[in-house]
Formats: structure tokens, C-alpha cells, sequence
């Protein structure tokens, strides 16, 4: 008897958690939204309608994007095995849960631990302060969520990573499912590119000089297809920029060339980038119709400021009762066709001190090229969190800014 009412306990829990999570297209493209609590048109790359939610996913190297829209009176609860290996395996199946209160969206965490296969605890706070940023309004009788997962310590979020995720929408405060209780999440994989409706037999590889793009410059991408074969017939391919980047570019559309000798062509994509382009990680598409409907290309690529920053510091940093030297790098990376000369620097909290690499003259003679910058930073004792770092270049009067963490996990 008590058998069978643990059965049925397990069975109520599970439930909403276990059913097929489908997806749109298990391929996740690189976009950077705004975070404003809006879905905008083209702004997210729409996940699914299952789990009683309206969702999306994308990402940007190193950085989980996820969007949802549900009823009002709802809570959110994303889970997300980010090895993608199963939900009860390992140390890295996160819950995200966001709720609506009268002071706004309230986001917190917490972490299966299966490393015990008999055993699957959570894991509570398993996140440092700065790491997940919620941004939600409401619209009408539903509420838009956004959430903005910082990766630090998690397994890697880039090209080609697999995930497994599910979203759900659930009543306000109910409790979700016990720690050994399984989920059904659907792998998905993070991608610059993608395509839909292809037929088969027909391949393709987008081809960028550099996949970035200044504002007020041009912009190009070569789109190669492979049709071995020589069997497919397409008319015509339309390309464009999507979402933000849509009004600040121009369209084109173009007759498919033939396939040449080994069943190879392309077609170039070129456009002039408005000077007032938001910066951001942004998507073009392109449509090729045929007599059997229509097909899809996408290729995601940074509108870029002047440089980038390419962060390389450890975050395996554990909280110690000493002081710290934290020692690693930033390459600073034009994004620009000529000469950089400027001013670099970084800024931290008054606690820290930045021992190396506070400031240095930047000079980058090659086009695109790209400087390194060595940093040591000394962590007080007992300090831990994610701390905050301001990276900045001076070029003129132009200033470049990134802010970056570096985490510093509580002793265990």
C-alpha cells in the first residue's frame, strides 16, 4: 500500500515534467535580444509551445538567453541539463524558476547533484550574484519573461554545444518535483548556422572574411551549396537581415545560379550597415523557392563595435582564507580595417587591486589584428562572488566598454 501511494506521488510530480517537450528546430542560433521583458518581432528564436508556455532560446558565447511568455498567475520554470547527457547524470542540471510579484520578476536557481546515482540532492544557490539577470513585463493577460544565464563555471555555452532543456509554466508557488524525480528534456545544439526544408541531397557552409561587421560599414557573407547530385531546382533565393538589424540594411534577391561541374555554387549577400546599428550578435536569412515550396538558410554573425574584448581569466577560483593572486589575460581584437592607437584599462571594486595590467597604451597596426594584455588580480581574504570587471579602450574620443566577471566560488 505505501508502495503504491509513493508510486502515485511520483507519478504527480513527474507529470507536467515528463511529457514530450517538442521544438521548433533543435539548432540555436546566435542573437543577442534586448532584455527589455518585450518579444519583438524576429528579436528571439522561437523554441516551442509545449509545457503550457510559450518559449525561446539562443545564446552568444559564454551566455544562455531564454524568453518565455505564459498566463498570468503563472511561474516559470526552465530545466536545463547543460551537459545534455540526461537529467539524473552528473553535477550540471540546472533549475531556473521566475516569478511575478508586485515588485517585478524574481529569478533564483538550483542544481541537481546526481553525481550519487542512488542519491540526487539539490544543490541550492549554485549561482553567484550577477550571473542570471531576469527582465519581464506583463501584456495583458500573459507576462513575457527574459532571462540572461552568465555561463563563468558551467559547462561550455558555444558552437556546438548540446543541451538538454524543457520550459513549463506552473501555478503561482507550486512546488516543483523533488530532487530524484526525472525530467524529460529535449537536446538541443548551439549553432552559428542552420537550415530548414533543404531538400535532400542539397548541402551548404555560409563563408565570412571575418563573421563581424561595424557599424556604417559593408557587409558580405558567401553562401556555398553542394548538391552532388545536381537534382535540385531552385528559382530564386531572397536574403536579408532579421530583427534589429532588418530596417538598418538593405534586401536582396537574386535567380539561383546553375550547379557548376561537381555540384557546387554560390551566392553572395552583400549590404551597407547603418551607422546607428545596434550592437549585438544578429542573424541573416536566406529563402530559396522552388517548385516544391520553400527553404531556408540562416548564418549568424557581431555587429561589432571598434574592439572586442576576449577575456581569459580562470574561474575555478575557490574562496580562501589568504589573499589570492588571480593571474590570466584580455585579448583586445580590432574589429576595424586600419590602425588602433589608444588608451586600455581596467576597473574593478575598491576591495581588489589589479596588480598588472591596470593600463596600458594599445597599439594594433594590423587590420583586424589584436593585442594581449597580461593581468594579475589580488582577491582579499575570504572574499567571494562574482566580481565585477570594466574593460575599457579609449581610442580619441571614443570609448569601448565590457564588463566581465570573474568568479570566485564560497569555499564548500
Amino acid at each position: 500500500m505505501h508502495a503504491l501511494l509513493a508510486m502515485v506521488c511520483l507519478a504527480a510530480q513527474s507529470a507536467p515534467y515528463s511529457e514530450v517537450f517538442e521544438v521548433r528546430d533543435p539548432l540555436r542560433l546566435v542573437i543577442t535580444p534586448k532584455m527589455d521583458g518585450r518579444f519583438e518581432d524576429e528579436e528571439w528564436d522561437r523554441l516551442s509551445m509545449s509545457g503550457g508556455v510559450e518559449s525561446a532560446m539562443q545564446w552568444e558565447p559564454g551566455i544562455l538567453y531564454l524568453g518565455t511568455r505564459a498566463a498570468r498567475g503563472k511561474d516559470v520554470v526552465w530545466s536545463l541539463d547543460m551537459n545534455g547527457d540526461g537529467w539524473l547524470v552528473g553535477r550540471d542540471n540546472l533549475e531556473i524558476r521566475i516569478i511575478w510579484t508586485d515588485a517585478g520578476p524574481v529569478g533564483s536557481a538550483r542544481l541537481v547533484d546526481a553525481t550519487d546515482r542512488d542519491g540526487p540532492i539539490w544543490k541550492r544557490e549554485p549561482l553567484l550574484d550577477g550571473m542570471l539577470a531576469i527582465a519581464a513585463a506583463t501584456d495583458g493577460d500573459s507576462w513575457v519573461a527574459e532571462a540572461k544565464l552568465i555561463g563563468l563555471y558551467l559547462p561550455q555555452i558555444g558552437d556546438g554545444s548540446r543541451m538538454g532543456v524543457r520550459a513549463n509554466a506552473i501555478p503561482g508557488g507550486e512546488a516543483t518535483p523533488e530532487a530524484f524525480v526525472p525530467r524529460n528534456t529535449t537536446v538541443t545544439t548551439l549553432r552559428w548556422d542552420r537550415n530548414r526544408d533543404l531538400p535532400f541531397g542539397v548541402e551548404w557552409l555560409s563563408e565570412y572574411k571575418a563573421r563581424s561587421v561595424i557599424p556604417g560599414s559593408q557587409f558580405r557573407v558567401r553562401l556555398n551549396f553542394m548538391n552532388p547530385a545536381k537534382n535540385a531546382r531552385f528559382e530564386r533565393i531572397e536574403m536579408r537581415c532579421q530583427g534589429f538589424l532588418r530596417a538598418g540594411t538593405s534586401e536582396s534577391t537574386k535567380p539561383f545560379p546553375g550547379w557548376g561541374r561537381r555540384g557546387r555554387t554560390f551566392v553572395d549577400y552583400e549590404t551597407n550597415v547603418a551607422a546607428d546599428a545596434l550592437l549585438g550578435y544578429r542573424a541573416m536569412q536566406g529563402r530559396l523557392t522552388s517548385d516544391l515550396g520553400e527553404s531556408w538558410v540562416f548564418s549568424s554573425f557581431l555587429v561589432a563595435p571598434t574592439v572586442m574584448f576576449d577575456v581569459n581569466l580562470p574561474q575555478d577560483t575557490v574562496q580562501s582564507k589568504d589573499s589570492q593572486i588571480v593571474r590570466g589575460s584580455v585579448w583586445i581584437r580590432s574589429q576595424v580595417l586600419r590602425r588602433i592607437d589608444g588608451l586600455f584599462t581596467l576597473d574593478c571594486p575598491s576591495e581588489y587591486t589589479i596588480s598588472r595590467g591596470s593600463n596600458k597604451r594599445v597599439i594594433i597596426y594590423q587590420n583586424r589584428g589584436a593585442i594581449r594584455v597580461p593581468l594579475e588580480i589580488i582577491i582579499p581574504q575570504n572574499a567571494s562572488g562574482a566580481i565585477s570587471l570594466t574593460f575599457k579602450v579609449r581610442i580619441g574620443t571614443e570609448i569601448i566598454q565590457q564588463t566581465g566577471l570573474l568568479a570566485v566560488r564560497p569555499a564548500e
